[in-house]
């Protein structure tokens, strides 16, 4: 068994596997959370206009988010991965080019392990995102961890211009 698991066709289809997660071209399902952003009640009562996710506060979301250690990111159906960007594009924030499709937004984390979900979910219910996205008429709803949470593969184009195919032995 020990050999089997050790062969190099085994060790190598798993490390792809991995890097084909991690670049966002396969789905991936773990540990996670999930985080709910929508109006405020108190913006809707008095009638404040209400506003896109600002592409800044994002940002700083998903910058925390890494910092503890969460390994992969969905926010509104777009998986944020190594090439993503999160703009303000003619008034609208977009995600990889996409625009949100609306106020009520859906983020899911995954990170590593049990022990990193909780470890965030713990920051994020300490953090001051809260009080910041109801400044901008918005409510931050930080649901309890989850034991499996699953995060879509996006259609992520990979640059292989410098790289170049070799055949082996």
């Amino acid at each position: 068994e020990e050999e089997e698991h050790a062969s190099p066709e085994i060790i190598l289809s798993e490390t792809l596997t991995k890097l084909k997660q991690q670049i966002g071209t396969e789905a991936v399902e773990g540990p996670g959370l999930e985080l709910k952003i929508s109006p405020s009640a108190e913006a809707i009562a008095f009638g404040f206009e209400i506003k896109e996710i600002p592409p800044l506060l994002l940002i700083r979301l998903v910058n925390d988010i890494y910092r503890y250690n969460g390994l992969y990111i969905e926010i509104d159906g777009q998986r944020i991965h190594y090439n993503s960007a999160i703009r303000d594009i003619n008034g609208r924030t977009t995600i990889n080019g996409v625009p949100i499709s609306n106020i009520d937004s859906t983020i899911k984390i995954i990170g590593d392990d049990e022990e990193d979900i909780n470890r965030l979910y713990n920051y994020l219910l300490a953090s001051s995102f809260t009080d910041e996205f109801y400044i901008d008429n918005l409510t931050l709803e930080i649901e309890e961890p989850k034991q499996s949470v699953t995060i879509s593969s996006s259609n992520v184009q990979v640059k292989t211009e410098y790289l170049q195919e070799t055949k082996g032995d």
